[in-house]
């Protein structure tokens, strides 16, 4: 039995190696991935074979050369295998379903109620899943959920989230005895990073930091295209440091906090002031930054001076983590991505005045979709659980 418990794990981590590099690179021959993995071409064959009877893994039409001998078919991840991620926000919950192959299924906002309880949130959830595989074909790998909140070291529980009020919760298993599928609770920083770091614009970048602005500001670091798995979790709850107004009272209890000055609710005050209160509620995060960027743009004064507070709290900030943690690149995620191209062009001038160097933020295609998409590559990773 232990032999064949041994076999199994070989099996298993040489299929995550061959995911690995077809996930990050173009499609590949078997030879071409017997010599990145330093395996057998027999060895790669019986590999692939399992592979494709299962459905993970598809022959393309084309063909390339692999060395000596015949040319070999390509080989490339199949998007009948599927994850699914839940973005959940302060304001809004989106479901997203992602391919193994990379191709995005499909993507929906959940009618969660405002302020939900775990329960309320399990339950739209679960519904909306179950519609969800009962109207799409493939096999569903798990579900990758990303939250403002701290969460467990085995990934199972949310500890704290101020924004949702949970202590406690065990979300995870909530939802995998609903599903009957493997679930994993993520930080919505470390989801955006993932995603993020596998994008066209950050080809050759190593270590990358990833910045979350939203009802918080959360981070994350990349290395290789997978989160940096030395850091501790909640590692990157940074919106608590005291890096912000002292005279501020945060949520926590605490004074000073980052929170207080580029958190959202900061961000809106100015807003609600000047009798925008209801764009806040109505519109929520992203709609409110895209009205004060327009605002801005026709020279409204409450606007202009708002996102130049922001851009001066916000790239002292970055200043900071960039001087620490000294990364390749800098990804932003959440509403400050929607305050217009002016907005970070400023940004990025305050943030290479603090360092005195060129600003190292980088503008990815994946944009506010970002936590979304990579809660669905977290899903698609727990398949060595099905």
């Amino acid at each position: 039995m232990a032999g064949a418990s041994s076999g199994s794990a070989m099996r298993s981590h040489n299929e995550s190696l061959v995911i690995a590099c077809l996930r990050n690179g173009a499609p590949m021959s078997r030879a071409q991935l017997a010599e990145r993995l330093g395996l057998t071409r027999a060895a790669i064959s019986r590999i692939i074979a399992s592979m494709v009877e299962r459905g993970l893994v598809q022959e393309t039409g084309t063909r390339a050369a692999g060395g000596s001998g015949r040319p070999g078919r390509h080989l490339e991840l199949s998007n009948a295998w599927v994850g699914i991620g839940l973005d959940a926000r302060v304001d809004r919950t989106e479901l997203v379903c992602l391919g193994m192959g990379g191709q995005v299924l499909r993507r929906e906002t959940l009618d969660v109620p405002d302020g939900p309880s775990p329960e309320a949130f399990v339950s739209v959830a679960t519904r909306s899943i179950t519609a969800l595989r009962k109207s799409m074909p493939g096999t569903f790998t798990g579900i990758g959920v990303a939250l403002p909140a701290k969460v467990s070291d085995d990934r199972l529980e949310v500890k704290r989230s101020h924004h949702f009020g949970w202590d406690d919760v065990p979300l995870a298993r909530m939802l995998s005895e609903r599903m009957d599928l493997p679930v994993s609770l993520r930080h919505g920083a470390e989801c955006a990073a993932v995603a993020n770091a596998r994008q066209p614009e950050l080809i050759g970048s190593n270590r990358l930091l990833h910045v979350q602005v939203g009802s918080g500001l959360g981070l994350a670091l990349t290395r290789n295209r997978d989160l940096d798995d030395t850091l501790p979790v909640g590692w990157g709850g940074a919106g608590h440091a005291l890096l912000g107004d002292p005279k501020r009272l945060c949520i926590c209890g605490r004074h000073g906090c980052v929170d207080t000055v580029v958190g959202f609710e900061a961000f809106a005050a100015r807003g609600r002031a000047a009798g925008f209160g209801d764009v806040v509620v109505d519109q929520g995060m992203d709609g409110f930054a895209a009205l004060v960027s327009r605002e801005a743009a026709v020279g409204q004064c409450w606007a202009l001076e708002s996102l130049e507070e922001l851009a001066e709290d916000l790239g002292r900030i970055l200043a900071v983590f960039v001087a620490i943690e000294v990364p390749d690149g800098v990804t932003l995620g959440g509403y400050v991505t929607a305050l217009g191209s002016d907005f970070l062009d400023r940004l990025d001038e305050i943030v290479s005045g603090h360092l005195r160097a060129k600003s190292p933020i980088v503008r990815t295609s994946a944009g506010a979709d970002a936590p979304g998409l990579g809660a669905a590559m977290v899903g698609l990773s727990l398949i060595a659980e099905e």
